[in-house]
């Protein structure tokens, strides 16, 4: 079975190991979806090589949902080999929401689109609370808005916690705990309560959810 680099280089994809080479180091995250049927949906179309690569990889997936504002990427929709083409903008977030219902919900979703900030945040804020638990969530090309990465690096925060009571009377585990399901948190903060391991990488951050349900209010 093809690498995911050798699967970029085929379509000529921006992702290959001649320009950007994601491929390097986004098969060590997302492999673990490559056999599964998921939904993956992909922020940007572009010219439809990254789409099709993708449909390649996730070889069982149930569909592969690009979404893009340019009318004419709709010629890359290909339903009969599950490939999707929504067009609109990713900064709409009704249209975002109504892609998400329309495909039943994502496992993987990349952000290759405009690259500007008021993009991302407001595609990332509204997708990522509908991603499905356990998926991922990837925001390429970061480079291009590495001065306003703020937000994000304040999500890891959420990520070291800790319970310092005992209390026998309740059987509860011993002091010092870090697991967070072992932590009785109460919080209204959904991306306090939704957000697992970040991954802050080449030209890219990797977010992963992983829902725990005893923190919700």
């Amino acid at each position: 079975m093809s690498t995911l680099t050798e699967i970029l280089n085929k379509y000529n994809t921006d992702k290959n190991e001649t320009f950007h080479n994601y491929g390097r180091f986004y098969e060590r995250y997302i492999k673990e979806f490559r056999d599964k049927p998921i939904n993956y949906l992909e922020i940007g179309v572009w010219y439809g090589q990254s789409i099709k690569a993708m449909r390649e990889y996730f070889h069982n997936c149930n569909a592969i949902v690009g979404i893009d504002i340019m009318p004419q990427t709709k010629i890359f929709e290909n339903k009969d080999n599950k490939i999707f083409i929504e067009i609109g903008s990713q900064n709409d977030v009704n249209f975002l929401n109504n892609v998400n219902t329309k495909h039943g919900g994502f496992d993987v979703i990349l952000d290759d689109g405009s690259h500007t900030f008021e993009d991302i945040w407001t595609s990332f804020i509204t997708l990522f609370p509908l991603l499905n638990n356990k998926g991922m969530y990837i925001i390429e090309d970061v480079i291009c808005i590495r001065d306003k990465l703020e937000p994000f690096y304040n999500f890891t925060k959420f990520l070291s916690k800790w319970r310092a009571d005992v209390d026998e009377t309740k059987n509860l585990p011993g002091s010092n705990c870090v697991d967070p399901f072992k932590i009785p948190l109460k919080t209204t903060n959904e991306f306090e309560y939704m957000i697992g391991d970040i991954v802050f990488t080449n030209s890219a951050i990797i977010i992963y959810k992983d829902v725990k349900d005893h923190w919700k209010m």
